[in-house]
């Protein structure tokens, strides 16, 4: 497709036009830049022929000591001290046992509500299993209608489809 000269000065005029704003924006924050550039250059000029006095008490700066001290606390002590002890060992025989005996109960408390949790899981399938296809569909939907008839009694709204023919 060639482009005739009216055409080519369109384009050329409309790119141009298209342009000119954001270079303008452009500059402005460059001014404004350079603005700002040359006031900090102009105080830092003026703070090194007259140089602050630090004020009396002003906080030293530099690098800090190099040795630090750390408040005393009573846990800090007792462990310097060699007396620290964990849980366990802070405990006597007879709490250690019944520790144990504790945590050995809550675990078989675990591993029945485990089983039993497992064995209903199993019996569940297997009754599953023996029922024809026919009594599942009818478990299903009887399960349907319960939940939406607990829907109704919590007066939630029900959304049912249909197909359509």
């Amino acid at each position: 497709m060639a482009l005739n000269d009216q055409e080519r000065q369109l384009f050329i005029g409309s790119g141009i036009a298209a342009y000119l704003p954001g270079m303008r924006y452009l500059m402005d924050q460059m001014a404004k830049l350079v603005g700002m550039l040359e006031a900090e250059l102009a105080a830092a000029q003026q703070s090194q022929q007259n140089p602050a006095q630090p004020a009396q008490g002003a906080a030293r700066r530099g690098r800090p000591r190099k040795v630090i001290t750390v408040p005393e606390t009573p846990r800090r002590a007792r462990d310097r001290a060699g007396a620290s002890k964990g849980y366990w060992a802070s405990m006597t025989p007879e709490e250690r046992s019944a520790e144990m005996t504790r945590r050995m109960e809550v675990h078989r408390q675990k591993l029945k509500h485990q089983r039993r949790s497992e064995a209903g899981r199993r019996t569940g399938k297997e009754a599953w299993r023996s029922l024809t296809v026919k009594q599942r569909k009818e478990r299903i939907a009887n399960m349907n209608v319960a939940r939406l008839a607990k829907r109704a009694a919590d007066k939630l709204p029900v959304v049912t489809l249909e197909k359509s023919a």
